[in-house]
């Protein structure tokens, strides 16, 4: 009677092996991800959390049957529940770099960023930037174009396989930034020094006539 009651089904070797797979993902490849959001965006999508409640819930379920049917369709939709969940944290992840990059040019704006490694950095990023752009688009019209956004899985992996080299290319190229930007400091304040101290020594010396 008891051993009814503990669903020992679900502890064959070939179910914990699926299981402990899903919940391998989630550790080395959602929770990540998400640390990368929640650092970046300071936040935790809502989108996929309930994807992650729907995993756990599918997983719950098969320790309640000895139906073997009923486990592994509970697997299969836990397995579906977290490629959506992953494809979510590409999107998201996308976006989020997306906004970096816009932030780096805005904080940049007065910043001659071609002289980086002799043009190098720049031409990479522009070049990886339009890749990434491309790419987003290409995700977007197969998810347009496809009944299960399952299946637009590989094309927003890859849109953010190059949004993520952005992000990668500026954060190692940070060194150089500073340095840049203090000369860049310096030279506009010595400019704008060689403008006005002429113009304050004439109006000086035109009130001392």
């Amino acid at each position: 009677m008891l051993e009814s009651k503990l669903h020992t089904v679900v502890y064959q070797v070939k179910y914990q092996e699926q299981i402990s797979m899903i919940y391998e993902q989630y550790q080395n490849t959602v929770k990540p991800y998400v640390a990368q959001l929640e650092v970046m965006e300071n936040e935790f999508p809502v989108e996929i959390l309930n994807e992650v409640r729907s995993i756990m819930s599918h997983i719950a379920k098969c320790y309640e049957t000895d139906d073997e049917n009923i486990i592994e369709i509970n697997i299969n939709k836990a397995n579906s529940h977290m490629k959506r969940c992953i494809l979510d944290c590409y999107k998201y992840l996308c976006l989020a770099y997306s906004d970096f990059y816009k932030e780096f040019i805005h904080t940049y704006r007065f910043t001659d960023l071609t002289v980086i490694d002799n043009g190098e950095f720049w031409s990479k990023l522009c070049k990886t930037v339009a890749k990434a752009k491309q790419q987003l688009i290409v995700a977007k019209e197969k998810e347009n174009m496809v009944e299960d956004v399952e299946e637009a899985y590989t094309e927003f992996e890859n849109a953010y396989i190059e949004y993520h080299k952005i992000h990668q290319l500026i954060e190692n190229s940070y060194e150089h930034l500073i340095k840049l930007k203090r000369k860049t400091f310096w030279k506009v304040a010595t400019s704008i020094l060689a403008w006005v101290i002429p113009i304050v020594l004439s109006i000086v010396l035109f009130l001392l006539q």
